[in-house]
């Protein structure tokens, strides 16, 4: 049967286009959601002219490589399957009669602690890793915007196995609790990332309310 109503070159190249141009649209609906901030992690920001190590290279090809295959480079990283050396899905862990089960769901890692004597609580997302090269711990999310939370083990790479933070860092015994929620902006920020800053109220605060001192 022949078509009544022929398209003409014009009507079929319009056509063409428009689905391009949705094509497009839809693409970059797609980049600017996956650009979104997390909002339950400390996150990268660009500020007062730091351009981060993507800038660096386009001069210091040499230095950049060198320092992209270190373990500093990994140091701290995003939670996730490639980056989380252990697998925490099914992992059953106790310290002072708490326990703290793993799950994983897609490739999200969570936490849930039970109490002695209690019930096992909500899930805690994994969303931040420190250390790469002899031991990692990880991070939780604690449902206080970016405000983190420390596990209280770390993995320790070579033996491959858990052991509680306050016995793999030198510290007094009468600080066993002080790697805990919010740690990571009075001490672990200053030397694991550049530039690090905690803001609560549009203000840069430390864990115990001091200013948090700039350091590259």
């Amino acid at each position: 049967m022949r078509n009544v109503f022929p398209i003409s070159w014009p009507a079929r190249l319009l056509v063409v286009v428009g689905c391009a141009a949705a094509a497009a649209a839809a693409l970059y609906h797609d980049s600017r959601y996956e650009v979104i901030p997390a909002e339950n992690r400390p996150i990268k920001s660009l500020v007062e002219g730091y351009v981060s190590s993507d800038s660096c290279r386009a001069c210091h090809e040499g230095n950049y490589r060198s320092w992209h295959e270190s373990f500093h480079r990994t140091m701290t990283q995003v939670a996730t399957p490639k980056t989380l050396l252990p697998d925490m899905d099914g992992l059953l862990l106790t310290l002072d009669g708490r326990e703290y089960k793993g799950e994983r769901s897609g490739d999200k890692f969570f936490i849930r602690k039970k109490p002695k004597g209690g019930e096992f609580e909500r899930p805690q997302e994994v969303v931040l890793v420190t250390g790469s090269h002899h031991l990692q711990v990880p991070w939780l999310e604690t449902g206080e915007g970016r405000t983190l939370e420390q596990l209280p083990f770390a993995y320790i790479i070579n033996e491959k196995m858990w052991a509680p933070v306050n016995q793999t860092f030198l510290m007094p015994p009468e600080m066993k609790d002080y790697y805990a929620v919010g740690a990571w902006n009075g001490a672990c920020m200053d030397c694991h990332v550049t530039q690090g800053r905690a803001i609560r109220g549009g203000k840069p605060v430390g864990f115990t309310g001091r200013r948090i001192r700039n350091r590259v």
